[in-house]
């Protein structure tokens, strides 16, 4: 069969005689090929989009970046939070009083408040070495 038939006819016309002229008229699908125009105005929408698209991508990278940077702080002061509510606890370097009970035999270390922090058993170093005890001053005394 010819590729266009009434191809000399202008395309106005040239589905009036294609009806007259048919055997029928019945409706199929078939695949439509675009024109050389049509594909090249794809092309630049194609272009416009990705440009578009690119643009509000580097929108939300620049915007994640933002809220990350805002929240990495939120996260580090609930971590410590959380580790505060679990250990009921917290690791401090700071200086104590010592005590030693030469009577029990073990030493106690106290801080500013006069609390007990720490407790433990007198060393042998520790350990008074002349016959004559004088008693603990708390301070108190007259």
């Amino acid at each position: 069969m010819e590729k266009i038939l009434f191809g000399e006819i202008p395309q106005g016309t040239r589905k009036q005689y294609l009806e007259d002229n048919a055997a029928g008229i019945e409706r199929i699908g078939y695949t439509k090929p675009f024109e050389a125009e049509q594909i090249d105005e794809f092309k630049n929408q194609l272009a416009e989009t990705s440009i578009s698209i690119n643009d509000k991508e580097e929108e939300i990278r620049e915007i994640t970046k933002s809220l990350k940077d805002e929240l990495k702080p939120l996260k580090e002061d609930r971590s410590k939070l959380l580790k505060n509510i679990k250990e009921k606890s917290e690791f401090v370097n700071e200086e104590l009083f010592k005590f030693i009970d030469h009577e029990n035999g073990n030493v106690g270390y106290y801080d500013n408040s006069g609390i007990l922090r720490s407790e433990r058993k007198i060393y042998a170093e520790e350990r008074q070495t002349t016959i004559f005890r004088l008693p603990v001053a708390t301070g108190t005394e007259g």
